[in-house]
């Protein structure tokens, strides 16, 4: 908050009704944000086909986590991987059929 009121006046923060602080997201957070997209992604497609979906093991989902942790993007690096990696191989396993 000194970051915020040092930048703009004391003018336009009263224009302002409620002021939200973000904090960076832990590496813990990270991962169950992490584990709930997979369980999405991987719960839609378990009962529509008959591919063989990737396995996220504790230990996985840590070096993945440990990977792509940038407090700075909180969890937009979590559907980024997402949709690049895990979508990907989906989509290779279904073209590969």
């Amino acid at each position: 908050m000194d970051k915020v009121n040092g930048h703009f006046t004391p003018e336009w923060l009263n224009r302002v009704d409620y002021k939200i602080v973000f904090r960076p997201l832990s590496k813990v957070i990270l991962a169950s944000i992490f584990r709930k997209h997979l369980d999405q992604l991987l719960g839609q497609r378990a009962s529509k086909s008959d591919i063989i979906l990737p396995e996220y093991s504790d230990e996985k989902v840590a070096t993945i986590i440990n990977e792509i942790y940038n407090p700075a993007y909180g969890a937009r690096p979590v559907e980024q991987y997402i949709y690049d990696k895990v979508e990907e191989e989906l989509i290779e396993q279904v073209m590969n059929r």
